[in-house]
């Protein structure tokens, strides 16, 4: 599902970011390269520290259709911080979340919590089949995540995105006329 939905969000022109951890962020890096698109992997460690090892090609490959980034020193190993720091950038990056599969806890759901707090909005893959590994896309999709089924679906997530930031534009216009009213006092 990561990698088909990587690739459709690609394949329109959007930017697919991710933390080129093993298993979903993985599969959604190589499904937009796959689809001639951009993706940008956000570390957990520095650039010269490449986790998980087994990712180092990729990290590569990315670099060329798209960013490897940190807010570590380049030769930083990962770390627990580090790694939530990583989830509260790729949250702030992007301008929705989509958690692909999840448990109760862990990094797609700190993910998810950081977008609602930035104003992004979140989807959650809405499974068929219930598994403990996507406990936390039920929980989301009950306490008001956009559902997403596939890849068929990303043309009306992407008009939804695009609807979102012009709301977004606007609340912000009137805040910052609002702060002027007050200024002149």
């Amino acid at each position: 599902m990561a990698y088909d939905l990587g690739r459709a969000f690609a394949e329109k022109g959007v930017t697919v970011v991710s933390g080129l951890a093993q298993g979903c962020d993985t599969g959604g890096h190589r499904g937009a390269l796959s689809g001639g698109g951009r993706t940008i992997a956000v570390l957990g460690s520095g650039i010269t520290v490449i986790h998980p090892r087994e990712n180092v090609e990729l990290a590569r490959h990315i670099a060329e259709q798209g960013a490897v980034i940190s807010e570590a020193p380049p030769d930083a190993y990962p770390s627990a911080g580090r790694l939530m720091a990583r989830n509260r950038l790729q949250s702030g990056l992007a301008r929705a979340v989509v958690v692909i599969e999840s448990g109760e806890r862990g990094g797609a759901m700190q993910t998810a919590k950081n977008a609602q707090r930035q104003g992004r909005l979140v989807y959650a893959v809405r499974w068929s089949q219930p598994d403990e590994k996507r406990t936390g896309n039920a929980r989301l999709l009950d306490a008001g995540a956009q559902p997403i089924d596939g890849p068929d679906e990303v043309a009306t997530v992407i008009a939804t995105l695009y609807s979102h930031k012009q709301k977004m534009q606007r609340q912000q216009a009137i805040a910052a006329t609002q702060q002027r009213l007050f200024e002149e006092e």
